[in-house]
């Protein structure tokens, strides 16, 4: 009904920008925030997206190095509870009707250093 033609509509206003555009739109905008006091952070991914995903800075923003698949990688350096959180125990392979379907591109949005 009404909420599908609201959509429509944005969908339309926003289509005349690329993907590409968009996602550097928005990483600037996410680069004015300056605040890293914050007690929370917002982790939005997958279904969930900003609904359900505010973590403890603390927890999400230290890291630690680790090896996956022949390659060394930045992690949460308490992964364990938010991994808990999103599924469980994520350890064992649910069963394949009970699976996140999740589609994920691969963007560059360029060199960052620390």
């Amino acid at each position: 009904g009404m909420s599908f033609k609201i959509k429509k509509i944005f969908g339309f206003m926003f289509s005349f920008v690329s993907l590409h555009t968009w996602a550097r739109w928005t990483d600037k905008w996410n680069g004015i925030c300056k605040n890293n006091r914050s007690e929370y952070v917002s982790v939005p991914t997958d279904v969930y997206h900003f609904f359900g995903e505010l973590e403890k800075r603390e927890d999400i923003c230290r890291r630690r190095k680790v090896m996956f698949e022949g390659r060394e990688m930045y992690i949460p350096a308490e992964y364990d509870p938010y991994l808990k959180k999103r599924y469980g125990e994520y350890m064992q392979l649910p069963p394949e009707e009970k699976r996140l379907r999740s589609k994920y591109l691969e963007f560059d949005l360029g060199k960052y250093s620390e």
